[in-house]
């Protein structure tokens, strides 16, 4: 924004509010000082857009001996612009063929107001812009009033009264007195109409609350996502456009790089608008995001907010520079070429080393009729693989698309429980929940069937057997009616009512786990993280201090306690699927237990 110096000022009209791409478009104007024409100095016209690949042009004229000034300008690219002028002290004066453009020594002392310009093929209502996202409509920004009304302007009347004789001289003859003719009538002044003010909507205002970036630290280049939470303060609905820049440390800015047009919005409503630019071109350092809310045109700024230090651009490593050392001349002996070894690949169908252990987790008995459910876990892992020492030669773990079939024997009768197509990557668990049918009694054999779709390689035929499992027999005991013994006094009961815990660890990090759960006796809370393949070793855990026993409350239900526990994640433990089990521990005896899956992974 150039300085304001009192009592000159500078007006901008455009010919039109839209234009064609590649087109010129007329600017004019006036530069006066205290209300008199401004002669002889250089108007700079800038164009500033479009909105999704901000750039600048400018084109140079000068003020005529009234102050007024005109000039075309292009724009090549669809979308929408704003237009403003500069006015300087002195004319520019072409240097010859070195300097095509006169320069502009001195700073500016006058600039213009900033309306918008849409750029497209026009249509009804404004116009069709080719953008980056595909065919937008832009709308037509509005004229202003004095783009549109003639300014009428009165001239005061001036009458000059002529005097009523000549005086006579004494030394002359004579002569007759020479009589003026009366002043003309003073012209009557014309009437001017007035025109009825206009009615002014009520003051946009709006806030804007906060903003997360995600992630806060990136490379180069990379783009930036987040969201912004903004509210339109007004009375009324107000049509809004947002508007994103960068600030370095140093005050320069970048952008917009994002901007949402034309948000329509109601009045004290929250708004969270997604952030997604990129930062190609944009050098590495410390940013503020600069937050502008304006009316509908992107011309006048309602309210802004900057946010210091939301985002950091991290310089790009540079490699450190060996010096050439000059090693002297050796006659070196012929070698024999080495063979090339093959490069080995993964096979296109999985095999049966890929497959390491089946198991579910119903227990080994249960009675007739009684509804029974589980989970079969299917463990799986890499085939041996060469190592490679060149960093090129990495092998992406595949995919391939499996069918897991469990099925149950029972007096020479067999019946599938289960029978799912699933994704199976070597190295992770595959999960199959599954009913079983107690309806008779004995002992029910279970098995798993794993096999590969044909057709994934190109093979005509059914499904291509991987590998088949057993799985630990379940006997179902015939339901006996019985009566009942005497009650006997009913040991410690706990149950955990909550457990609350991420899906994913690092290593090195802490795991924060919540329990929630109530016991009738004195008890505390343990936690261990068991790591694969047998699930039987850890190397982390963490405990809760000793609470008293649940009461009854007035409700009818048991008082609750709730412990927080940080695990810290040792770096020996196993990468990959771990099992977090949570226990309920009264006089040394586990007397509830719930148990969750964690992912640990390597830390960044």
């Amino acid at each position: 924004m150039s300085p304001a110096i009192p009592g000159f000022t500078l007006s901008i009209l455009r010919q039109n509010t839209v234009v064609q791409a590649g087109k010129p478009l007329l600017i004019s104007g006036r530069l006066s000082a205290f209300g008199i024409g401004l002669p002889l100095a250089t108007i700079r016209v800038f164009v500033e857009g479009p909105s999704y690949d901000p750039s600048v042009r400018h084109f140079d004229t000068s003020t005529s001996l009234t102050g007024d000034y005109t000039t075309n300008i292009l724009a090549d690219k669809d979308g929408k612009y704003i237009v403003y002028a500069q006015a300087f002290p002195l004319p520019g004066i072409p240097l010859g063929p070195a300097f095509p453009e006169p320069p502009i020594p001195l700073p500016s002392f006058a600039e213009s107001p900033r309306p918008p310009v849409a750029v497209g093929r026009p249509v009804p209502g404004g116009v069709s812009a080719e953008t980056p996202e595909g065919l937008k409509t832009i709308g037509a920004p509005p004229a202003s009033p004095i783009e549109f009304r003639p300014i009428v302007t009165v001239a005061p009347s001036i009458s000059i009264p002529a005097p009523a004789a000549f005086p006579s001289f004494p030394a002359l003859a004579p002569q007759p007195q020479i009589v003026f003719p009366v002043a003309p009538p003073r012209p009557e002044t014309p009437e001017i109409q007035v025109l009825e003010p206009l009615a002014i909507a009520a003051a946009l205002t709006a806030a804007i609350d906060n903003v997360s970036i995600v992630p806060p630290v990136i490379k180069p280049g990379q783009s930036v996502t987040g969201l912004l939470n903004w509210r339109n303060t007004g009375p009324e609905i107000a049509t809004l456009d947002v508007q994103y820049y960068l600030v370095s440390n140093l005050g320069a800015r970048f952008g917009p790089l994002q901007v949402d047009d034309n948000v329509r919005a109601a009045s004290q409503q929250t708004f969270s608008s997604p952030l997604h630019f990129d930062t190609d071109g944009i050098p590495a350092g410390e940013y503020a995001l600069l937050v502008e809310v304006t009316d509908e045109t992107g011309v006048t700024t309602i309210t802004s907010r900057r946010f210091p230090n939301a985002l950091t651009i991290q310089a790009p490593e540079v490699p450190e520079v060996i010096p050439e050392v000059a090693l002297p001349e050796v006659a070196l002996p012929e070698l024999p070429v080495p063979t090339v070894p093959t490069v080995p690949t993964w096979p296109t169908s999985p095999t049966r080393d890929m497959l390491s252990s089946a198991s579910h987790n119903l227990p080994a008995q249960v009675t007739q009729g009684d509804e029974v459910s589980g989970i079969l876990t299917l463990g799986t892992q890499a085939p041996p693989m060469p190592t490679l020492e060149a960093p090129s030669l990495a092998f992406p773990t595949p995919s391939y698309t499996v069918r897991l079939v469990v099925k149950a024997r029972n007096q020479g009768t067999q019946q599938i429980v289960a029978d799912k197509v699933m994704d199976l990557t070597p190295g992770a668990t595959l999960s199959l929940p599954f009913s079983l049918d107690t309806s008779k009694p004995g002992l029910t054999h279970l098995g798993l069937n794993v096999t590969f779709n044909a057709e994934a390689i190109g093979q005509q035929g059914a499904w291509l057997d991987v590998g088949t499992f057993d799985l630990a027999p379940i006997n179902i005991l015939p339901r006996v009616e019985a009566v009942a013994p005497p009650l006997e006094p009913a040991g410690p009961t706990a149950e955990i009512v909550a457990l609350v815990a991420p899906s994913s660890v690092e290593i090195l990090k802490t795991l924060n786990i919540r329990v929630v759960w109530t016991s009738s006796v004195p008890s505390h809370v343990s936690a261990i993280l068991l790591m694969p393949p047998g699930y039987n070793i850890n190397v982390s855990f963490a405990s809760s201090t000793l609470t008293p026993a649940s009461t009854m409350l007035d409700s009818g239900l048991l008082s609750s306690h709730e412990a927080a526990l940080s695990m810290p994640i040792d770096f020996r433990n196993e990468l990959g699927r771990n099992n977090l089990i949570v226990e309920v521990v009264a006089n040394g005896q586990t007397i509830a237990e719930r148990q969750q899956p964690v992912e640990v992974l390597l830390r960044e």
